[in-house]
């Protein structure tokens, strides 16, 4: 099972080639998952989920009104940000981590 968390760690990818699983009309949404780093086994290292199929069946996650409100509060707070001002766009990072999940 997967389980959503909070990104925390190395990201071992290259930021140019990310695949975006969903676009709300201001934020992107980016789905990563743990990998394993030979050079450091102790930390949490993670790349991008780049498997079609695997985003399509993620996507769902995102169609519900929490998750609507938490990309929209997201938005906001971006467009509050120096970046937001100059009209870069807003990246919401997704890490997958392997475990149970969490449902009342």
């Amino acid at each position: 099972m997967l389980r959503l968390s909070v990104l925390t760690g190395v990201l071992l990818a290259s930021p140019c080639a990310r695949p975006v699983l969903a676009q709300t009309e201001a934020v992107s949404v980016i789905f990563l998952e743990t990998a394993r780093a030979a050079d450091a086994p102790e930390a949490d290292v993670y790349r991008l989920v780049t498997d079609s199929s695997r985003l399509v069946a993620y996507a769902p996650w995102l169609a519900n009104e929490s998750a609507q409100m938490a990309l929209d509060l997201y938005a906001a707070a971006w467009a509050l940000t120096p970046e937001g001002r100059l009209g870069q766009p807003a990246v919401y990072y997704v890490a997958l981590v392997p475990g149970e999940t969490t449902r009342p």
